[in-house]
């Protein structure tokens, strides 16, 4: 699937709270799931990405599921879509510029 038909899934699922937060071990990255971002926030971040600030790669327990990594201005989100959305990541980046 193509960034921006995911893109427009996200913003979907967002809009009309159809997703969930997949659980990783360690310290808890996903500001949307702590509610530091909004869903509002994290709508227009979505909204403001480009396809040159995205990159997506199989998922490594089903191939045929893109991961997507979104890095709009200083962020860093991730995310796969398989019935809902599944957001893994959703904070400022952390790479040095």
């Amino acid at each position: 699937m193509g960034f921006n038909v995911s893109k427009r899934q996200a913003i979907q699922a967002l809009h009309e709270r159809r997703f969930r937060h997949e659980r990783r071990s360690g310290e808890n990255k996903n500001l949307l799931e702590t509610g530091e971002v909004t869903i509002e926030e994290a709508i227009r971040l979505l909204e403001l990405t480009r396809g040159t600030e995205a990159t997506s790669s199989p998922h490594h327990f089903d191939r045929s599921v893109d991961i997507w990594v979104l890095r709009p201005r200083g962020w860093y989100i991730k995310f796969y879509v398989v019935d809902l959305c599944w957001f893994i990541s959703f904070h400022p980046s952390e790479e040095k510029l």
